[in-house]
């Protein structure tokens, strides 16, 4: 997770679309791995 300069955590609070922009990443991250894990579960159960 690379920071651009421009960018500090303090302003991130702060700017509400950056932080539902932050949020959202963060859901994709999670659905990405318990997709993971079906396709892992699947793979072994059949």
């Amino acid at each position: 997770m690379a920071s651009t300069p421009e960018r500090t955590p303090g302003r991130d609070e702060e700017n509400p679309g950056a932080s539902r922009s932050k949020k959202l990443t963060l859901a994709t991250e999670v659905l990405r791995f318990l997709t993971a894990i079906v396709k892992l579960a699947v793979a072994i159960f059949t």
